[in-house]
């Protein structure tokens, strides 16, 4: 699938929590099915995500796995996670290229929500005044190494 295609497929999707597919996903599972059908790797789902462990213990099993390395700069199908309070995630994206983030957001109790594609900027504008945060979150990027 092109990342065009995938684009189109995804954006509207509703917002599952915990959700995988192209009938509903949250953040990391719209990051897993990027991976899965655009780049045709599967990265681990891991039994934090699966079991629903709240998204800071589940990022921290991704990375703990070894399977994601860090980047500085993104250029397109990195990874990027929003933190806040220093280095607790709270969001994740795919970059589309150097500006635009496609993720999924949504109430994970109600299920509320869908995924879009926003600036980068955007979704920090986003995220700062849905979480009451004091400032932007911090981004990191992350691009799958296998």
């Amino acid at each position: 699938m092109t990342k065009n295609e995938f684009i189109n497929e995804i954006v509207g999707c509703q917002y599952i929590n915990r959700g995988y597919a192209f009938g509903g996903c949250d953040c990391w599972g719209l990051v897993y099915l990027y991976f899965k059908e655009v780049l045709n790797c599967i990265p681990s789902l891991t039994g934090e995500y699966l079991d629903g462990h709240e998204f800071t213990k589940a990022f921290q099993a991704q990375l703990d796995m070894g399977e994601w390395e860090k980047v500085s700069n993104p250029s397109g199908g990195e990874v990027v996670f929003m933190m806040y309070n220093g280095d607790v995630a709270t969001h994740c994206g795919v970059m589309i290229d150097s500006i635009n983030c496609l993720h999924a957001f949504g109430n994970p109790e109600t299920n509320q929500g869908q995924t879009v594609m926003w600036e980068l900027s955007q979704v920090k504008r986003f995220l700062r005044r849905t979480l009451e945060m004091s400032e932007l979150p911090r981004v990191e990027f992350y691009k799958w190494q296998h």
